[in-house]
């Protein structure tokens, strides 16, 4: 078996065995493997798998590999033995169906076709069926008990949510406390806003993106089961509000493991279980819950109470045509029209204390898909967030926040081109975003990987303690050190402690806008800093624990400034 086959079946391995695969589908080198890897994770959650024997992953990788490398037909013989001999009923069908695929087919469509015979059952079918009851839920409303227990097991009631979600990303989060204090957050899909009735104000936000949504969201959930390191199912029988449910304890990659209980009928997660951390563990427990067909729309639209406060610090304009748009902003917005055939404008609006238009499309094959493209007058060089990937276009740098569209959670591209600076945001798919910004660009976007960072090892390696490292994560995941989740924090937190190795007094030796991000790949970041009194130059930083955007940055090395 060649090399990449033999990822390819570690790789099914892995999920086999309910634990995170060493490389997947963000992490791989090549676009292929990416694909590849993808199709499997998809293609797992289509259906219940069968039981072939033990060999079978290799000789379907085999088979797979020498497909896309001979980039012809491979004989019919060769995915006859590496499948699982077929109902004598069926063989007919299955011949036809087999000639079909091997005749049209590419090598990511026959791994599709492929997989579903490699999955056992046991935990990874429970997630596979989580999966895909997620897809196939249109809204939901649930009531979710927030409870807090100590160290002592003594419990505290934290808050309760009354909750509606759908799939394109709207919510409506009722929080109460446990003083009796109510707050109403509310995502229509173009405006977010939260009625805080103890203060009497209404607080407006743009739409997208939206990092915050509630606690213990459906989606966010099964997508944080979907990348743990390993999922073991408990067994037992295990009652959650009345309901029969399926117990996992669920490990994240370096983290603490947890509890989740899933509704044997309706496939959903209905408890979470945290670990206990800093003598606290949190358990949030749908205690009603029920599928909709969609949000009542009264709870969608925005109704001012009276005598309350509108509290709007980025208020928008709405405008017939760019035409009106240069009269107030005064440019006129770029068009990106001939780029988005699914896409048609749905509306053009200014803020006028800024002098930014806003350009809303909203797609006709989905019209919950929006994306919104804005536009102002360059008025500082830009400056990247500091969590964001960096990418490049026509030698310009490009912040990059990408979408998770399992989350209904927005991305963004922003750049600077021409005097203006741009930013592309939605929750369209990542690829239609990137398509309206190269059009805007007039080039190709360069999205960051591991080999695009820069040649050359640092002159001086740090070394660090993974065990240390994992505990680190696990203190960050429980609220700790947030600063570990943003690369020029941890770099400007280093090389203030080269400067003042007995420690941090105040603001520090060193300013935080002297570093300059400049190379962020998600896995690795390389950090410059402007201050010849430093002693580094430069800092290296890898995510050596976990490479999703929850995983902490580590310093692993720097180049001398003298």
């Amino acid at each position: 078996m060649n090399e990449q086959a033999q990822r390819i079946s570690d790789y099914i391995d892995s999920l086999n065995e309910g634990k995170k695969p060493q490389e997947d589908e963000r992490s791989a080198e090549s676009e292929e493997l990416r694909s590849l890897y993808r199709t499997v994770r998809l293609v797992r959650s289509l259906r219940e798998p069968s039981l072939p024997d033990a060999g079978f992953p290799q000789r379907l990788a085999h088979a797979v590999i020498a497909e896309a490398q001979n980039g012809k037909s491979t004989d019919e013989e060769d995915f006859a033995a590496a499948l699982p001999s077929p109902p004598r009923k069926r063989q007919s069908s299955g011949t036809r169906r087999w000639r079909w695929v091997i005749g049209t087919a590419t090598a990511s469509a026959l791994l599709a076709l492929l997989v579903n015979f490699v999955f056992p059952f046991g935990s990874a079918s429970t997630v596979q069926a989580m999966e895909q009851a997620f897809r196939n839920v249109s809204a939901y409303r649930g009531i979710v008990d927030v409870i807090s227990t100590n160290a002592n097991g003594e419990q505290t009631a934290q808050a309760r949510l009354d909750v509606w979600a759908d799939r394109s990303g709207r919510y409506v989060a009722e929080q109460t406390n446990a003083a009796g204090q109510r707050t109403v957050t509310v995502n229509n899909g173009q405006q977010k806003w939260q009625v805080r009735p103890d203060i009497e104000q209404v607080h407006l936000f743009p739409a997208v993106p939206d990092p915050y949504r509630f606690q213990f969201e459906l989606g966010r959930e099964i997508a944080d089961v979907g990348s743990a390191a390993s999922v073991q199912e408990i067994g037992g029988e295990h009652t959650v509000a009345g309901r029969p449910t399926t117990l996992l304890e669920v490990t994240p990659d370096g983290g603490l493991p947890y509890r989740l209980w899933v509704d044997r009928e309706t496939k959903l997660p209905l408890q979470k279980q945290t670990a206990m951390q800093n003598a606290v563990q949190y358990t949030f427990t749908y205690t009603q819950f029920e599928l909709a067909e969609t949000i009542p729309e009264q709870l969608l639209t925005m109704q001012e109470p009276e005598n309350y406060a509108i509290v709007d610090a980025d208020p928008e304009l709405i405008v017939s045509d760019a035409a009106e748009a240069n009269k107030i902003a005064g440019f006129a917005p770029a068009a990106t029209e001939s780029e988005m055939a699914d896409y048609s404008l749905e509306q053009m609006a200014v803020v006028p204390g800024r002098s930014v238009v806003r350009t809303y499309y909203r797609s006709q094959s989905q019209p919950d898909v929006r994306i919104v493209v804005e536009q102002s007058r360059a008025s500082e060089p830009l400056k990247p967030a500091s969590d964001a990937l960096i990418g490049h276009t026509n030698g310009n740098a490009v912040e990059i926040v990408p979408p998770v569209a399992q989350l209904a959670q927005s991305g963004s591209i922003r750049w600077q081109q021409n005097g203006f600076e741009f930013a592309v945001r939605g929750d369209a798919p990542l690829a239609e975003w990137v398509a309206v910004a190269e059009s805007l660009m007039g080039g190709s976007l360069d999205i960051p990987s591991h080999e695009d960072a820069p040649d050359g090892a640092p002159q001086i390696e740090v070394p660090y303690d993974i065990a240390v490292e994992r505990n680190d994560q696990q203190s960050v995941d429980a609220g700790n050190s947030p600063w570990r989740l943003d690369p020029v924090f941890t770099a400007h937190v280093f090389a203030s402690l080269l400067m003042s190795p007995e420690g941090i007094v105040g603001e520090g030796p060193l300013d935080i806008d002297t570093l300059e991000l400049v190379h962020n790949d998600g896995k690795t970041a390389i950090v410059n800093v402007r201050d010849d009194s430093s002693p580094a130059a430069r800092v290296y930083l890898e995510r050596v624990v976990r490479t999703d955007e929850t995983g902490i940055w580590t310093v692993v090395g720097y180049d001398s400034n003298t």
